[in-house]
C-alpha cells in the first residue's frame, strides 16, 4: 500500500470515528434526560419554543436550538406527569448542548 493510501484510510476513520461519537455523544445527553420531569430542562434550557399533546396523549416540548444550527430542533416527549420518556430531533443537530 503506498503512502497516498495509507493516508486516505487513515483520514477516512478518523472522520467515522469521529462522527460516531457525535451522534453517541448526542444520544447520551438526551438519555440523561429520560427520566427527569420537563421542569428539570426548562431550568436549565429554558422555555420551549412550542409545546402541544399529541393524539396519543403524550406532550411534545419543542426547543429550537439555533446556537447549534438554524434547523435544528429538539423535542422532548413526557406523559401526563411531566416525566420524560423520549426525545428526537430534526434539521442539522450536530451536537446537543449539554447545560446541566
Amino acid at each position: 500500500m503506498n503512502t497516498y493510501a495509507i493516508r486516505l484510510s487513515s483520514i477516512l476513520l478518523l472522520a467515522l470515528a469521529a462522527s460516531a461519537c457525535a451522534t453517541r455523544h448526542w444520544s447520551s445527553i438526551g438519555e440523561s434526560w429520560v427520566g427527569h420531569h420537563i421542569d428539570e430542562v426548562r431550568q436549565h434550557w429554558g422555555e420551549p419554543d412550542r409545546n402541544w399533546v399529541r393524539s396519543d396523549g403524550m406532550r411534545v416540548y419543542q426547543y429550537h436550538l439555533e446556537q447549534v444550527d438554524p434547523t435544528c430542533n429538539h423535542y422532548w416527549v413526557t406523559g401526563d406527569q411531566g416525566v420524560i420518556n423520549g426525545f428526537y430531533y430534526e434539521g442539522e443537530c450536530r451536537q446537543l448542548p449539554d447545560q446541566r
